[in-house]
């Protein structure tokens, strides 16, 4: 095993090359920026990104090696740009896609001196704090431009996704080191916790029969009376619930259930329970509870004693 000494001067000189890889894609981006129709160029920007990007790995890579054979007080703990040089890596790849995806438009267009291009619109990625309600929207804008991309490795995904999480949902991927091999893992993390019809359903619902009856018939409090019945009966017609007169008879029932008995039926039931469901499971409770309260009945009633009576006993003797 080579000495401390030896392993802290490969580390400094595998970090100075890591810097390097950083300074050179940093570069890049500024190169890329200038660039409108100059698809060669970008072309050529990419593929020196390709060979910095195999750099900073290496380096990288030979860094956390290098420091696992230390003791945890001599490893070298320095701030790693692992993310921030992705993070460049990929505005560099969007940039040439750009640029490459305007000169297509230009070459196709009819030749013309008074034409104008126009810049590709950049969307941004809405951030996501765990509130159940923005889960849809947010997860159909994030698989569209980055979980189905093939152009982005999973690592500049996972780093990505991070980037959109905040409050509760960041802590649901808090625990998974960030590299491509935990992308997928973290990335069905958020949606096992959040991919909830039901609770939506339930959302929307609640947010119809919650509402405050109006107290004069104003414009605001009829706009207000439109806007919030009506989001909330399109986003429920929305999710995919096979019977939606059923579901809404289930969701009105199961508001005068009490408590356990709701929470035992939803352990129990599908994401949409339907109305015979919840019917045969009362029906089985009221079987359990008479059961119940018949062996209870029975043995608290005083028990006859079996030991007879001796003559003496019950007959009175004669003086």
């Amino acid at each position: 095993m080579p000495s401390i000494d030896k392993l802290k001067a490969s580390i400094a000189e595998s970090m100075v090359k890591r810097e390097n890889a950083f300074a050179a894609a940093s570069t890049l981006l500024n190169s890329v920026k200038g660039l409108t129709t100059e698809v060669q160029v970008a072309n050529m920007c990419l593929t020196e990104l390709t060979r910095v990007e195999k750099s900073f790995r290496e380096a990288d890579d030979l860094i956390v090696r290098f420091n696992s054979q230390l003791e945890e007080s001599e490893r070298d703990e320095s701030h790693s740009k692992f993310a921030a040089f992705f993070e460049t890596c990929l505005h560099i790849r969007a940039a040439q896609s750009r640029i490459t995806a305007s000169s297509s438009v230009a070459s196709v267009a009819a030749p013309s001196s008074s034409s104008v291009e126009l810049p590709i619109p950049r969307v941004e990625l809405p951030c996501f704090s765990g509130k159940i309600e923005e889960w849809p929207g947010f997860i159909a804008l994030f698989d569209a431009l980055v979980h189905q991309s093939t152009s982005l490795a999973p690592v500049q995904k996972f780093h990505l996704l991070s980037s959109a999480l905040s409050g509760e949902a960041a802590s649901v991927i808090s625990g998974f080191e960030m590299n491509s091999a935990n992308y997928l893992l973290a990335y069905q993390a958020l949606h096992s916790r959040y991919q909830n019809p039901r609770r939506l359903a339930d959302l929307y619902v609640n947010q119809i029969l919650e509402s405050r009856p109006a107290s004069v018939s104003s414009l605001p409090q009829l706009k207000w009376f439109i806007t919030t019945h009506q989001n909330a009966i399109n986003a429920i017609k929305a999710l995919p619930i096979s019977d939606l007169a059923d579901y809404l008879l289930v969701s009105m029932s199961l508001r005068n259930l009490d408590e356990p008995s709701r929470q035992l039926f939803e352990g129990q039931s599908d994401d949409f329970p339907s109305l015979v469901q919840l019917i045969d499971f009362i029906n089985r409770q009221l079987r359990v509870l008479e059961s119940s309260t018949l062996t209870s009945s029975r043995s608290s009633a005083p028990r006859r004693s079996s030991r007879p009576q001796s003559p003496a006993a019950s007959t009175s003797v004669p003086l």
